[in-house]
């Protein structure tokens, strides 16, 4: 895991957040981060008690507090499902979404105002 941590602290960055940032996406793929997360919750896999994770936090070190790094690997892991166009997807779907509401909104006005139409 030194050859690892080594490795991963020539990546540089000068912020916390930068630091983590190249990190976390030289570690992790999109799809695999939004399976992850700190604590396991959801049934996913919790990151913060293994190797890979204490290896990225040692090349993190010099730059920043512990404290620090675990609060922006979560951040980093909570974001995932915005990265590789996660966030437009999710818009779009959204728009499609409220469409399909729109439209069945509609239809429905208009059966209604066709059945008091007959009743009268």
């Amino acid at each position: 895991m030194k050859l690892l941590s080594n490795h991963l602290a020539t990546l540089g960055g000068f912020s916390t957040k930068e630091v983590v940032d190249r990190i976390m996406s030289n570690v992790f793929k999109t799809k695999l981060a939004c399976q992850c997360n700190w604590v396991g919750k959801g049934g996913k896999v919790a990151l913060k008690n293994l190797a890979i994770t204490k290896a990225m936090k040692d090349a993190g070190r010099s730059r920043a507090t512990e404290a620090e790094l675990d609060t922006s690997i979560r951040l980093w892991l909570k974001n995932a499902h915005d990265r590789d166009g996660g966030r437009k997807l999710r818009a779009i779907k959204k728009e499609a979404r409220d469409r399909q509401l729109a439209l069945a909104e509609q239809h429905n006005r208009s059966f209604d105002s066709s059945t008091s139409e007959e009743s009268d």
